[in-house]
């Protein structure tokens, strides 16, 4: 709307340029006929007082008429000067508002891509990420690992006292996460009680290495929750980037780890295996 107000500034009053080209030229004529009009009565005079007094009229006209474009040209001047400090306020205002909506619009992203809960990105994110990720290995091929963890008995941890303690479960193990990875590791919340980590430059090993010890700390965590201590676990499966049909595969394969994992007992991070690596398969 406030384009549309400019447009029409620029389209009427003293930025009207068509407008005030109509005037100059309606005053061109006035004077052209003056001059015709001067030239005409010095032709018919027949004595030099009627001469006299034919071309000082005509010049008294010739001034009214240069007077009253000089005026009218320096109330366009004015007017011009008036409006274009009008457009630039404007313009400034709207470049200020701009920039505010901007960073509005990357704030509502940035929240629109964020668990509420946990303050980790969420799956919608992670799935962009993951699939730059992917692309970033295929191009340099330079060690990357993928895990799946998932919070151990989480449904029994609600159960038994309620889902405000399952809610601080899941903020203690994500800020655990944030706190003992790098901060070039992603951590997002996949949905319930998972979490997917992306780790760049990281072997499946070490990536193995990593979270086991991360699992162990976590588990030895004071974490209380009415004056009564709970345990927190998770089981994890990690798969090492590789040449497949897509970034997803990976989360397949992770996946297919992560429940080998809750088979031999939770509590555990196990490597993706050759067993791990063929398609199907089932949760």
């Amino acid at each position: 709307q406030r384009l549309v107000r400019l447009r029409t500034q620029f389209e009427t009053g003293a930025l009207d340029f068509g407008h005030w080209q109509e005037i100059s030229e309606e005053f061109d004529q006035r004077i052209d006929q003056e001059l015709d009009e001067m030239g005409s009565s010095a032709l018919g005079a027949t004595e030099l007082s009627a001469l006299q007094q034919a071309v000082r009229d005509h010049v008294d006209r010739l001034n009214a008429t240069l007077a009253e474009y000089r005026e009218a040209e320096t109330k366009r001047e004015q007017a011009l000067r008036e409006q274009v400090q009008d457009l630039q306020e404007k313009v400034t205002a709207m470049e200020a508002e701009s920039r505010e909506a901007q960073k509005e619009l990357r704030r509502e992203r940035e929240r629109a891509a964020t668990d509420m809960l946990t303050q980790l990105p969420n799956r919608e994110a992670l799935e962009e990420r993951l699939d730059q990720e992917y692309r970033r290995w295929h191009r340099y091929r330079e060690p990357t690992s993928l895990a799946i963890i998932d919070i151990d008995w989480f449904k029994g941890i609600n159960d038994t006292y309620g889902h405000l303690a399952g809610d601080k479960v899941l903020q203690l193990l994500a800020r655990s996460l944030r706190e003992n990875l790098r901060e070039t590791d992603y951590i997002a919340r996949y949905g319930g009680e998972e979490f997917i980590i992306l780790l760049p430059a990281t072997p499946l090993e070490t990536a193995v290495a990593v979270l086991d010890k991360l699992r162990e700390r976590i588990q030895s965590l004071p974490f209380h929750f009415r004056h009564e201590r709970v345990e927190v676990t998770f089981s994890g499966g990690v798969t090492g980037f590789m040449e497949v049909n897509g970034p997803h595969e990976l989360l397949d394969i992770a996946d297919r780890a992560l429940y080998r994992t809750k088979e031999q007992g939770r509590n555990r991070v196990l490597p993706a295996a050759e067993q791990d690596r063929r398609s199907g398969g089932e949760r």
